[in-house]
């Protein structure tokens, strides 16, 4: 597939979805992933926009006890978003309508990047810790990412198929994004390219369902989950986004908005 097929298919995930019978649109979700462990990403938030008849899936994390981090382009117009909290392993569950969303802008650009506020505090507050961005990612250090992640994908449809419940974790290393770099740069336009890094590893991948997902690296939030290719994966590196850019913003909008 060339880098421009690439680019305008990967534009019509993002933005509109992939439309399929279940009337789900799918955005990413894990493909070679594992069940996690039931001690583990206990921060992590499921969220669902729907408007009654469609159904975005994304991910998201608890990084303050009312705030989820996770994509911008989770947001849809026009649907009400649902946070499912303490999703994992499930047994205190809880869902939120989500009335208040703030987006990274900066000069009338905006970055693929949200916080949401949660109504009220969970009954059960999970959190994961900001990144030490005195050392952000580097090349061949290794992160994890996780959603309710699909393993097979139905070729040129991108229709998605074994689909479990459980949240699915997955282990990928860092790699130069300079393979795709033409399609990154054309693909987020407004986002300056050092603030994103890539992954790749076999048989593993980001894919659609999981985006706004967190990279964990020592138990830290270090970035979210922005791409991968849903009809050609494991070809070329899934893309992500670095948090540490943000923190000044990030820190501002929670204590801005109590």
């Amino acid at each position: 597939m060339t880098a421009m097929a690439r680019l305008v298919l990967l534009y019509f995930l993002l933005w509109v979805g992939v439309t399929v019978s279940t009337a789900v649109d799918l955005q990413k979700r894990i493909i070679g992933g594992d069940d996690c462990d039931k001690a583990d990403r206990l921060y992590h938030v499921k969220l669902r926009a729907t408007d009654g008849t469609r159904t975005s899936l994304c991910g998201g994390s608890l990084i303050a006890d009312q705030w989820v981090l996770t994509a911008a382009h989770c947001w849809k117009p026009g649907r009400t978003m649902y946070a499912d909290v303490n999703v994992h392993p499930g047994e205190k569950l809880e869902t939120m309508v989500i009335t208040t969303h703030k987006i990274y802008e900066e000069h009338n650009k905006k970055h693929d990047i949200m916080l949401l506020k949660l109504p009220q505090n969970p009954q059960h507050i999970h959190k994961i810790p900001p990144p030490d961005c005195t050392t952000d990612l580097q090349l061949t250090n290794t992160f994890q990412a996780a959603g309710h992640g699909c393993d097979a994908v139905d070729g040129a449809n991108a229709f998605l198929k074994h689909c479990p419940l459980t949240l699915q974790c997955v282990n990928l290393p860092v790699v130069n994004c300079q393979p795709i770099k033409a399609v990154l740069t054309s693909s987020y336009p407004n986002i300056p390219y050092p603030n994103l890094f890539c992954a790749q590893a076999q048989d593993k991948e980001t894919a659609p369902g999981d985006s706004g997902g967190g990279v964990v690296y020592n138990d830290k939030i270090y970035g979210i989950v922005l791409g991968g290719h849903p009809t050609h994966a494991f070809q070329e590196p899934c893309e992500f986004l670095r948090v540490c850019p943000y923190m000044t913003w990030i820190n501002s909008t929670i204590s801005s908005n109590p």
